[in-house]
């Protein structure tokens, strides 16, 4: 039987990218967090003009919680938390470059291929974040979680 140990941080410590939190605490969060920050984006998208201010003024704040949750993740890793701007940044790149393409080449099928490969170095990310093992014992970002 798989046990998991889940660090249970306060509110403060949630809100902030200082720090780090085991793997089981990211994947009970991001299980959490994500759905609401995805129908928020949703709601923010709408035509009805409240409904897209309430969608941003609720969307905002779940993806600063998703920020500080996967830079506490990073620096379990030992990696800096800096390369949280890569996961953020690569996907809208990509899809600016996918619509850049499709106004271009209507009816390609390079946009979709695009869409494929930049979700590629996405998805190994979030693997690594959700499955590696952090760093045993103190490292530069803090003590061990599970110590």
């Amino acid at each position: 039987m798989i046990t998991a140990r889940i660090h249970e941080p306060d509110l403060a410590d949630i809100l902030s990218p200082r720090g780090r939190i085991n793997r089981a605490t990211y994947l009970l969060y991001s299980l959490t967090f994500l759905p609401l920050e995805r129908l928020f984006q949703g709601i923010a998208s709408s035509d009805t003009s409240w409904l897209e201010l309430l969608g941003i003024a609720v969307a905002l704040p779940l993806i600063w919680l998703w920020a500080c949750l996967t830079i506490k993740r990073l620096h379990d890793l030992n990696l800096s938390g800096w390369w949280c701007l890569a996961l953020l940044l690569f996907p809208v790149t990509s899809a600016g470059a996918m619509v850049l393409i499709y106004f271009l080449e209507a009816g390609s099928v390079i946009p979709v291929l695009l869409a494929v490969i930049a979700g590629i170095p996405v998805l190994l990310a979030y693997i690594l974040l959700t499955f590696v093992k952090g760093t045993v014992g103190d490292n530069r970002f803090g003590p061990d979680p599970l110590a």
